[in-house]
């Protein structure tokens, strides 16, 4: 009997374009390498990551063609599967390996035992999974461990993806439409990124951490709370704010994310739901601050509203080509225990993208941080850290109440 064949998300299908582009390649794996303490349960563990993975029945998928040549998701049987246990320390060089989209699997768990740790390696595809998704297999995991029974997905992702492709056949895309016609209306003559202070022609991408220190999270909370704004507006708008008067405008475009599980019944759903959609900031020396990060905050509700209207459609119907991501990503979660044991995690491999610049904001204890990647062929450390001082002294200003938008 020939298997069911899905739509695949908006979210989905630009990572399969890729991915088709940069086949054999290491192309959106989402690796991780959790460090654990050696009293680790091995075996236990080799159990526990084999039921958590197999509550999840979508991280079984495939991709097939259909005849005009367009991708479908297939859902394979839910099947065992072995965890190799290897009794040395993992070479991070060699954990990963491409993934076939059109065979799969697309997940890889291996367990690595030496004198001082227990470690677990777990790969897990882009296209099927995103940050929440693994916080849901790690507390499955958990869970499976210690012998509980593991809760069960209310609503699946091929359930959403096939609502999704009603929604986008529907009146509500056209209204989709119709509303980013409006609001974005003139922003595809607009380029925003940096002036390029280096030319090489060896392409290479470079990544900074960098702590904001001094802009204290009660501040800005208290300041978001007294004004009636987001946390996330602020941290936007300040961003395009800065984006716009380097290139000497009082206007910027660039991307932004969420999380897209907007309903409750999808917290515990496995499948990549993370949502691009563009940022068109304009300000006007005649407004207040308080009035732009406002407008700013109607703008980014209004994408999330309009959503069904994909960043593809943003592309390729509105010619809407934004080359800086922006993302005010909350509180960065801190390590936490798996197994009965401390645990640390390292990504050993790191998804690029063709953005001159990837801007991640976080919550870190009582401040924040930014994590930067962008295009060092184009830029310099210097200045990449000159604009990050820079964006670091609009949002004092802002909060403070001694910037104006002249």
């Amino acid at each position: 009997m020939e298997a069911k064949n899905y739509p695949l998300l908006q979210s989905q299908m630009g990572i399969y374009i890729e991915c088709m582009n940069h086949q054999e390649e290491e192309c959106y794996n989402v690796p991780y390498l959790y460090t654990l303490d050696r009293s680790v349960d091995v075996n236990k563990l080799k159990t526990a990551v084999q039921q958590a993975i197999m509550n999840h029945p979508f991280l079984f998928s495939h991709f097939e063609e259909d005849e005009e040549g367009l991708p479908r998701q297939v859902i394979g049987e839910v099947h065992s599967f072995d965890i190799a246990v290897i009794e040395r320390t993992p070479v991070i060089s060699k954990l990963t390996h491409p993934m076939d989209l059109h065979k799969g699997p697309l997940f890889e768990a291996a367990v690595y035992k030496d004198a001082e740790h227990v470690y677990l390696f777990l790969d897990i595809h882009h296209i099927v999974s995103d940050g929440t998704t693994i916080r849901v297999i790690l507390d499955d995991i958990n869970k499976a461990y210690h012998g509980e029974e593991l809760p069960q997905e209310i609503v699946s992702a091929l359930d959403i993806a096939e609502a999704e492709e009603e929604a986008r056949k529907s009146d509500a895309y056209l209204q989709a439409k119709t509303w980013y016609e409006q609001e974005f209306a003139g922003a595809d003559e607009l380029s925003s990124t940096l002036i390029a202070d280096k030319e090489e022609k060896v392409k290479s991408r470079s990544r900074l951490n960098i702590d904001l220190k001094d802009l204290k999270y009660k501040e800005v909370r208290e300041f978001c709370h007294s004004n009636h704004i987001k946390g996330s507006a602020f941290f936007t708008s300040a961003f395009g704010y800065l984006l716009a008067r380097y290139n000497g405008e009082e206007q910027s475009l660039f991307s932004t994310i969420y999380h897209g599980r907007d309903a409750e019944n999808m917290q515990r759903t496995a499948g990549m739901f993370v949502k691009t959609y563009p940022v068109y900031s304009r300000f006007s020396y005649e407004n207040s601050v308080i009035d732009y990060i406002k407008a700013s905050q109607v703008q980014l509700d209004g994408s999330r509203e309009n959503s069904v209207f994909s960043f593809g459609d943003v592309v390729s119907q509105l010619n809407l080509k934004p080359v800086i991501l922006f993302a005010y990503q909350g509180t960065l979660r801190g390590e936490e225990g798996l197994c009965d044991s401390t645990m640390t995690r390292k990504r050993t491999v790191m998804v690029t993208s063709d953005n001159d610049m990837n801007v991640l904001v976080f919550q870190m204890g009582d401040s924040y941080m930014i994590e930067l990647e962008y295009k060092s062929e184009k830029y310099s450390e210097a200045l990449i850290r000159s604009f990050v001082d820079a964006y670091a002294q609009v949002l004092k200003g802002i909060k403070g109440s001694f910037i104006t938008l002249s």
